[in-house]
């Protein structure tokens, strides 16, 4: 659960920041439709599902698969929902806030310790 909420949250917000920080210009895709946190919640929910599910794999192969995964899936769906290959370019900036996602999510993964202990 926790896993979702980092990408749910942080996911979105990061790709904000990242595309206000990087260029003032894409504006022009967010009128008339829904910002940016709204598009970029359902590939980060994506990519949590795969983050999650890859969660017995080694941290560097989980990284790979959520930073391709998170470049598909935003990169289409910004395509589609702002109409057009030009805003594709809004789905670069996922892949790294992905990674960061995953990397804070597999450090707070914590093991299930008993405070009883079975003798």
């Amino acid at each position: 659960m926790k896993r979702f909420l980092i990408f749910g949250l942080l996911g979105p917000v990061g790709t904000h920041l990242s595309v206000d920080l990087a260029t003032r210009t894409a504006e022009r895709w967010w009128w008339p439709h829904p910002p940016i946190h709204v598009v970029e919640l359902v590939p980060f929910l994506l990519c949590a599902f795969i983050d999650r599910s890859m969660k017995d794999a080694r941290t560097w192969e989980r990284l790979v698969v959520v930073t391709i995964s998170a470049f598909l899936a935003s990169g289409l769906t910004c395509a589609v929902v702002y109409g057009g290959l030009a805003a594709w370019v809004l789905g670069f900036y996922a892949p790294i806030i992905a990674a960061a996602c995953s990397l804070l999510a597999t450090a707070t993964d914590t093991e299930n310790v008993s405070l009883i202990e079975d003798e």
